[in-house]
């Protein structure tokens, strides 16, 4: 192989997410990635020292971007359209955050954070008093919703996009009925 043409962290990432986005994180190795980069294994190694550490990288870079792109928005329904097109856009890199990974491959916890940050900034103006308990059920609704329309068929008749849309209405009314508020109504007793 001629020698290889100077690489960067930057360069060896983008090419790993489009690995991933052809074929699932499953598909990406350092001996695969080289190959497509055109350069040996080994040289790879001296911007990632293993596997793990680059999955680790690519994964906080695929938060950042899903952060990046629901932060955009103020409101509920925008946050969730916009968290819900990029699931269903980027099928595979939404694969990547969402599927339980062994330890060592699991972006850092700051990076998960960054997803969470605008959802949770949304919650505490909507329920100033329950904010991280608010932010929780919108982001398990949100994060339901993406993988249940990217594993699931869809039944006959049912439109899973409608179906979202709904859920964010439901959300919405949930919220708007004074989920943060000192009102019990439809709370069950142990929560009250």
């Amino acid at each position: 192989m001629p020698y290889p043409q100077k690489l960067s962290e930057n360069q060896i990432q983008e090419e790993a997410v489009r690995l991933v986005d052809e074929a699932g994180i499953e598909a990406l190795s350092m001996r695969v990635l080289a190959r497509r980069l055109g350069v040996g294994a080994p040289s790879l190694y001296r911007y990632f020292p293993d596997k793990e550490t680059l999955v680790r990288a690519v994964s906080a870079q695929i938060l950042t971007e899903l952060a990046q792109e629901v932060g955009h928005h103020e409101s509920l329904a925008g946050m969730a359209r916009a968290y819900w097109d990029y699931g269903l856009r980027c099928p595979n890199r939404y694969a990547v955050v969402a599927s339980r990974a062994p330890a060592a491959e699991q972006p850092p916890d700051a990076a998960k954070f960054r997803v969470s940050e605008p959802l949770h900034g949304l919650a505490a103006r909507l329920a100033p008093d329950r904010p991280l308990e608010t932010a929780r059920v919108l982001w398990s609704y949100l994060h339901g919703a993406v993988s249940l329309r990217l594993r699931w068929p869809a039944r006959e008749g049912l439109d899973p996009d409608a179906a979202f849309v709904a859920g964010v209405e439901a959300l919405e009314a949930w919220l708007a009925a004074g989920v943060g508020s000192d009102r019990t109504d439809g709370v069950p007793p142990s929560h009250q």
